[in-house]
């Protein structure tokens, strides 16, 4: 089921600080261009690090599979990204991985 997408600085504020409890403050982000099923996708820069962060409403259908794939990322072969945080918050399910260019 395709979800609308929004931009980072639209996250409410209490979901955006969420997650930056975790990965630092947001120093710049931006809206990937491609993807149907997360309502938030972007590329996010902190001052130590380039991430992918995606997300839905906590009331969306996709809220179940967002949460799956965090629980079996730990499983997966170490080729995959690795989830640095799952966070719920501010209305919305998010997770974040390190950004891997061509993937």
């Amino acid at each position: 089921m395709p979800v609308t997408r929004i931009h980072w600085d639209d996250l409410p504020l209490d979901a955006r600080h969420a997650v930056e409890q975790h990965v630092g403050r947001v120093l710049h982000a931006e809206t990937a261009p491609a993807g149907l099923n997360s309502g938030i996708a972007a590329t996010v820069r902190t001052a130590g690090s380039t991430l992918f962060i995606k997300g839905v409403p906590t009331d969306h259908p996709q809220t179940g599979t967002q949460q799956r794939e965090a629980a079996i990322n730990p499983h997966l072969p170490a080729a995959s990204p690795r989830l640095l945080c799952h966070v719920r918050a501010g209305g919305w399910d998010r997770s974040t991985f390190p950004l891997w260019r061509g993937v």
